[in-house]
This record gives structure tokens, sequence and C-alpha cells, in this order.
């Protein structure tokens, strides 16, 4: 299947290999947690060859959005990916969390808001 087209070329991957490695990366996500973020990106950039991919287009010039260079837009999508099965996976999995008595709200909390300031703290370093 194609995943994406940038640039005139098509990037392709096993669709049903992807189908069974989003799958387990949800078990891991709902049984283990955030160790499923790395699994995914695992899968993403060496599984299924799309690190290659950016690298290769790294300099191609595209016009999308606020992107110029096709590497860059891919490397981010990437990262858009993980962020959306990482979110995704643990909204869904709150209620198993809950009823296992794992949730641990505190902890949660403080992970976003720790989240949320140091991601506000790199915009005012980068500005």
């Amino acid at each position: 299947m194609v995943w994406a087209q940038i640039a005139g070329y098509s990037i392709k991957i096993n669709a049903l290999a992807y189908l069974l490695w989003c799958v387990w990366v949800g078990w891991i996500f709902s049984t283990i947690g955030a160790f499923g973020g790395i699994i995914a990106g695992l899968g993403h950039i060496s599984i299924f060859g799309l690190g290659q991919w950016a690298s290769e287009l790294k300099g191609v010039k595209i016009n999308k959005g606020a992107y110029t260079d096709a590497g860059k837009y891919l490397t981010d999508s990437i990262r858009l990916g993980n962020s959306g099965l990482t979110w995704f996976n643990a909204v869904s999995s709150t209620i198993n969390w809950y009823t296992q008595k794992r949730l641990v709200w505190p902890a949660g909390l403080f992970l976003g808001i720790g989240a949320v300031l140091e991601a506000s703290s790199h915009k005012h370093q980068r500005s």
C-alpha cells in the first residue's frame, strides 16, 4: 500500500504488517504504557523504513504548508503519527487501567503539567 506520496515519491509499506504492528503497539500501550511510544517509533523509523525515506528526501524541495523540505515534512509526519498513537491509546486504555486499579491520577496530572511546562520552555528558548 502507498503510505504517503511526497515530492513525486511513493512510500510503500505492507498494509497487513502495518495493521499487525499497530495492534501490537496498542496492546503494549494498554498493558505496559508509554513504552508503546518507543515501539511505535521503532516500527515507523526502522521496521517500515520511514527513517531511511526521511534521509533520502532531505533537501528535496516541496511546497506543503510551511514545509519546503520533504525530509523534514516526513520526519514531522512520523512524530505526529506517533503522538497520535500515544494519545489515542492512552485515552482508550484509561478505563482498563482504572478497573485494574493501575490508574494513578496525581502522577498523570503532574506528568501532563510537566510536559506542557517543558514544551513551553523550549518554545521560549528557540525564539
